[in-house]
């Protein structure tokens, strides 16, 4: 149920009530324990060129994922951690 109240708050383009940036949606979905989906949304955050993804290091919301390694290799390949 709650993924699908996640999704729903993805509209794909800028209305009220939903969000355009799947960095969001990521930061929702990290929030629920959700980690695989907040890895695939980061990825499409990452793509649509979110201007909040110089936030992603620092960003409370991805604490959960820090322990992760492939959060450190997003990073990296994102050019957001230096190897």
């Amino acid at each position: 149920m709650l993924r699908c109240i996640v999704c729903a708050s993805y509209s794909g383009e800028e209305q009220p009530g939903g969000t355009s940036d799947p960095y969001e949606v990521a930061s929702l979905y990290c929030r629920l324990g959700e980690t695989n989906q907040a890895l695939e949304w980061l990825q499409k955050a990452y793509q649509e060129r979110s201007p909040r993804m110089e936030e992603l290091k620092e960003e409370p919301a991805f604490d959960n994922l820090r322990s992760d390694p492939r959060f450190g290799d997003f990073l990296r390949r994102v050019g957001l951690l230096q190897r």
